[in-house]
């Protein structure tokens, strides 16, 4: 017999928990689909990087003008230090001042590139810095410039080299193999145009990863890459272009073409999560 039988108190104990009804199917946490990688359009980037030259005019004037002063400084230089080496042997009289003249200018303007291109991330990232920040960044960046742009020029003088010379011969099959060193050569130019942002979007990386990275960004981005090459080729054609296109390539290449090259890169870095994507007032 119990105590609550016997008439004694009842003892109250915790009430027994209800069963907890079992959740149904459609109530099942669904597992977070990832989101899809956002997809770059070149037209947009274009865009932005022109109005990013719009807006940052008087950069675009001051780093075009110091970049072409400074690449004909060193290529004058370099011509004619090797036309003096050069002089009294036949072709070799036009041949070597040009490549002397040409890998003065290219290798010479590195640091200046690099200080561009890391001012001109800056820029569009909004960080505003200051103008004097930029020849600062050559001092700092000197070093760096000078390997990445000469390595540029000493692969590209050494495709284009084996190209002449090969085309040049009399075989057809050498002809044939002169034809083919052009196509790395304009594989290496287009992921070229990838390597100075990138160097300045990863400034704690080696210089042989950008490299390395550059040649996969365009191996997975063919056309938008591409599409690239043409527009930097179509404006250099149109700074040329006319009696007074020595002016605009002066007054407006090397800038509007940073602006340009590091807006199509910030594209196509959030494909990657190597960037955020920009937010939609930007775009």
């Amino acid at each position: 017999m119990g105590p609550a039988e016997a008439g004694g108190p009842r003892r109250e104990g915790p009430a027994s928990a209800p069963h907890a009804a079992a959740p149904s199917p459609g109530d099942r946490p669904r597992a977070s689909r990832p989101r899809p990688a956002p997809r770059p359009h070149f037209a947009r980037a274009l865009k932005r990087g022109l109005r990013a030259a719009s807006d940052y005019l008087g950069t675009v004037l001051v780093t075009s003008m110091l970049w072409i002063g400074l690449a004909i400084l060193l290529g004058a230089g370099g011509c004619g230090l090797l036309s003096l080496v050069a002089r009294g042997r036949g072709t070799a009289v036009f041949f070597f001042p040009v490549l002397g003249g040409a890998a003065a200018a290219g290798i010479g303007t590195g640091p200046v590139t690099a200080a561009l291109f890391e001012h001109t991330r800056r820029l569009m990232a909004h960080d505003d810095p200051y103008w004097w920040e930029l020849p600062v960044s050559v001092a700092r960046l000197w070093r760096r410039g000078l390997a990445l742009a000469g390595l540029q020029v000493i692969v590209t003088m050494v495709l284009a080299v084996d190209a002449l010379y090969f085309l040049k011969q009399p075989a057809a099959p050498l002809h044939w193999l002169g034809a083919v060193f052009i196509y790395p050569m304009l594989f290496w130019w287009s992921a070229a145009l990838l390597q100075w942002p990138l160097a300045a979007e990863r400034p704690a990386e080696p210089l042989w990863s950008v490299v390395k990275k550059s040649f996969l960004l365009f191996l997975d981005n063919l056309g938008y890459v591409s599409a690239l090459t043409v527009v930097v080729l179509l404006l250099t054609v149109l700074c040329l272009a006319g009696p007074i296109g020595w002016i605009g390539l002066t007054l407006v290449w090397a800038g509007t073409l940073a602006f340009i090259q590091t807006a199509v890169l910030r594209e196509l870095l959030p494909k990657y999560g190597l960037l955020p994507p920009p937010p939609a007032d930007d775009a």
